[in-house]
């Protein structure tokens, strides 16, 4: 589902403004949402990012289909303009792309069809010039490895687009272009703890990373492994230039740096932790959204950096998406205003979409319902950068092969703060 507005600020103001009455709620939501309209069906994994964006002064959005395609959408309000970039994949939602802006403009949209190891395996793109999408180009370099290339995280960083992905050797690998067609040669940002068992596809186990890049700093948030393989920690780091660094801005050490390197929020203690985004203030103050994994729930948990350490504090807990599964529901934050978070959690007897604001780094939050539908599950919300419009996954999810999901568009953010403006107004 799609909500769009102008004004992340303006509705952490409104909820903000009204935390006091409605703080941690978990009773009924405030209020009701607006109606929805559908676009297509598809989906997205939650670690190819963005998967939204603002360019050119409008909203793009991308997913993948059960069909085997990979597409991308103007949005426009109701008039959603939808174009397919690929065809012929595999169903599965880690074929999902990822959108920027290349230097000199054109927007680029990138992806990778998800194959078994030792198969021939790219990471391509395509990029918009002049209303038009170029034919298909091929990223030419990756880390050393059989196991191809997984979630692609492209950002622009001064003059230059980076691009992240977990490459060839399973571990977070990144390399860049200034023209969108050169690329300089692949580097392993980090590599995870070493495999319990010898039988697994690589020699380190496989760390999963979300990334965020605002004035040329590149945030990584990551945990070590998968949480199915072994108790999680979450950690952070960020890239200066050619600077590895805490959020303290002291230099961690060379690439690749070890998982235990990076400075660590949470060691999972209470549940594996899997992160689910990051983003930064306006004064480069990272700040997480992660989840703490239990045996049939998971913990959202919202982190800061303060006064020189982390504080990390509990939003909501929610069941599982799946129940023989370690998927969350999922949670996104609003990079226009890391106050706002969109959080996808169980009321009764199905998952919904909430925006949550707070006004005290985590301690108390308002809450505004954004989801309409109650016969399907609304789930993995996503925020566009930079832009106006949020987004997730409505239907039934019952694999990352199997998902008969829909992008729905629903009206747009400000008008449900000047619903609450017109609720207060009218008290």
């Amino acid at each position: 589902m799609m909500v769009r507005a102008s004004t992340a600020g303006a509705l952490a103001c409104a909820l903000a403004g009204s935390i006091v009455s409605t703080a941690h709620a978990e009773g009924p939501p405030p209020t009701q949402p607006r109606p929805s309209v559908t676009i297509r069906p598809g989906g997205w994994s939650y670690f190819a990012d963005p998967r939204a964006l603002r360019y050119g002064g409008e909203d793009y959005a991308g997913w993948a289909t059960m069909d085997g395609k990979i597409q991308v959408a103007r949005l426009r309000g109701r008039n959603i303009d939808v174009e397919t970039l690929a065809t012929g994949l595999s169903p599965d939602d880690h074929n999902s792309p990822a959108l920027a802006p290349l230097p000199r403009g054109p927007l680029g949209a990138f992806w990778s069809p998800n194959v078994d190891k030792d198969r021939p395996d790219w990471m391509f793109y395509r990029v918009r010039v002049r209303g038009k999408w170029s034919a298909r180009r091929q990223v030419p370099t990756n880390s050393r490895g059989r196991n191809g290339y997984a979630y692609p995280n492209p950002m622009r960083v001064g003059r230059r687009l980076m691009l992240f992905w977990r490459g060839g050797n399973y571990q977070p690998t990144y390399s860049a272009t200034r023209d969108g067609r050169s690329w300089s040669k692949a580097h392993t940002l980090l590599t995870g703890p070493p495999a319990a068992s010898p039988k697994y596809p690589s020699s380190r186990e496989r760390p999963y990373a979300k990334y965020f890049a605002n004035n040329g700093i590149v945030h990584m948030a990551y945990n070590e492994a998968h949480p199915n393989r072994r108790h999680t920690s979450l950690y952070y780091l960020r890239m200066r230039g050619h600077r590895i660094v805490g959020p303290d801005n002291v230099v961690l050490g060379r690439r690749p740096l070890r998982w235990n390197q990076g400075s660590r929020i949470y060691s999972g203690e209470e549940g594996s932790g899997w992160v689910m985004d990051v983003a930064a203030t306006a004064g480069a103050s990272p700040v997480i959204v992660y989840v703490r994994l239990r045996q049939r729930s998971s913990e959202y948990r919202y982190v800061t950096w303060e006064d020189g350490e982390w504080h990390d504090r509990h939003i909501c807990t929610t069941p599982l998406l799946l129940r023989r599964s370690d998927y969350p529901a999922g949670l996104t934050i609003d990079h226009k205003d890391p106050r706002v978070i969109y959080v996808s959690r169980k009321r009764a007897d199905r998952f919904v979409v909430e925006a949550w604001a707070t006004a005290d780094a985590g301690e108390t939050w308002a809450r505004e319902p954004l989801t309409t539908s109650t016969d399907a599950d609304s789930i993995r919300p996503t925020s566009a950068l930079l832009g106006s419009a949020v987004l997730w996954m409505t239907g039934k999810y019952a694999h990352y092969t199997r998902f008969n999901t829909r992008i729905v568009v629903a009206k747009a953010r400000e008008e449900a703060a000047k619903h609450r403006e017109r609720r207060r107004g009218a008290s």
